[in-house]
């Protein structure tokens, strides 16, 4: 009974452990700071608030802040704090595994004022790696099916065919890696075969919402990732039936 009782709490905390994980992996994350315009001082406390969403932080005594797991896509951000026009932010772009620095800064006046501004920059000029997005839009347009065929339109990426051509055998080489140093990641499970490394997951295109695709630079949680990254984001669940086809 003892080993039992043991046996389940291990069990427990190895799957509360992965599912926190899995949800890192799957996710990205919005952080930066927030100061006043005119003297550049750190607004300590103003809120950052992901609109329609429940998601939010507030900015620590250096004015940084923070949010987790938030869901691949584009939103609105409103910044605010008492005393100064609250701000929002525009098409913010998050990919999942990625961090998107937002830093902004606003001015003193009335609290009910708003000022808008649309936010098309994605790619940080500090940024160690490189990473491409196609979203659904893209992926509806292109006559493309596979992943490892969105993956193999980037520079560097070379693709080849697996037994018969078939495309569910496809592997891809970045800048001279091999096949099985890529990790291929869909909503935050890593799908590599454990013994040949390559990629076992089949996702048809109608189910896709995004995929990034990331080489070199990458954070602790990928560290067995050798030639690039793969994150395939899956769309969510709707209220309305929609019929589908795809060849």
């Amino acid at each position: 009974m003892k080993k039992f009782f043991t046996f389940s709490i291990f069990l427990f905390i190895t799957v509360l452990v992965s599912s926190t994980l899995f949800a890192q992996v799957g996710t990205g994350k919005l952080a930066g700071r927030v100061v006043d315009a005119d003297t550049g001082e750190p607004l300590i406390g103003a809120n950052v608030v992901i609109l329609n969403t429940s998601l939010g932080a507030a900015c620590d005594i250096d004015g940084n802040y923070f949010i987790l797991n938030i869901s691949p896509g584009t939103y609105d951000v409103q910044i605010s704090f008492v005393g100064y026009s609250s701000k929002v932010v525009q098409n913010v772009r998050i990919v999942s595994g990625i961090t998107y620095e937002l830093n902004e800064s606003l001015s003193p006046g009335i609290a009910m004022e708003e000022v808008v501004v649309t936010d098309k920059k994605f790619f940080e000029a500090k940024a160690t790696n490189t990473v491409a997005v196609v979203d659904a839009e893209t992926i509806a347009r292109l006559p493309v099916r596979g992943v490892e065929n969105f993956a193999s339109l980037q520079a560097g990426v070379v693709k080849q065919d697996g037994s018969g051509g078939a495309a569910g055998n496809a592997t891809i080489n970045v800048r001279g890696g091999r096949g099985n140093e890529v990790v291929y990641v869909v909503d935050g499970v890593v799908q590599n075969d454990l013994m040949y490394g390559t990629n076992q997951s089949q996702v048809s295109n109608i189910a896709i919402d995004q995929i990034s695709f990331q080489v070199g630079g990458y954070e602790a949680k990928y560290g067995q990732a050798q030639s690039g990254i793969v994150n395939v984001t899956t769309k969510s669940g709707s209220p309305k039936y929609t019929i589908y086809g795809d060849a």
